[in-house]
């Protein structure tokens, strides 16, 4: 059994019905491995103005989130390996991930965690630096953008 950290942005997509998404969480859940999160993650999810404004969001979001296994509160030592992915960043030239972005990657280093998102800028570099895996199991940005664009537009989304 294999524990995925799933970011806020694969939820999303899952949400919209983005194929690679779709079959790879369906991959991960049959084979019986568990789904984590974090509370950052978490909020994240719930912030989107639409759960406040159409219930159907709400409903979806609030079951991903019962679809969790387990989820790692924010505690000191997250705080301070996201405090360490952030200044080893600067440190040697790299984009300095946002502190959420940092606190998920501090997550999966401690709890030996892989990530699914699609925000490789952050997660590709921190994963090869902090003893974690990144997984983007969206295949095509361009396609994944078109596809965003389409779902926008019919959900009239600006």
């Amino acid at each position: 059994m294999t524990a995925y950290l799933i970011d806020n942005n694969i939820w999303v997509a899952h949400e919209m019905g983005y194929p690679d998404v779709v079959n790879y969480l369906k991959r991960i859940v049959s084979s019986g491995n568990e789904l984590h999160s974090n509370t950052i993650i978490e909020m994240e999810l719930m912030s989107h103005f639409e759960v406040a404004i159409d219930e159907s969001i709400k409903m979806g979001r609030e079951r991903y989130i019962s679809l969790i296994d387990k989820t790692y509160p924010i505690d000191q030592q997250i705080a301070r390996k996201a405090a360490e992915i952030r200044r080893e960043a600067k440190l040697t030239g790299h984009k300095v991930p946002k502190g959420p972005d940092a606190l998920i990657a501090a997550t999966a280093s401690i709890y030996h965690l892989k990530i699914v998102s699609n925000n490789d800028i952050d997660f590709v570099w921190a994963s090869q630096n902090f003893d974690f895996t990144y997984i983007n199991p969206i295949s095509s940005k361009d396609h994944y953008h078109t596809f965003q664009e389409e779902y926008k537009e019919r959900r009239r989304l600006k």
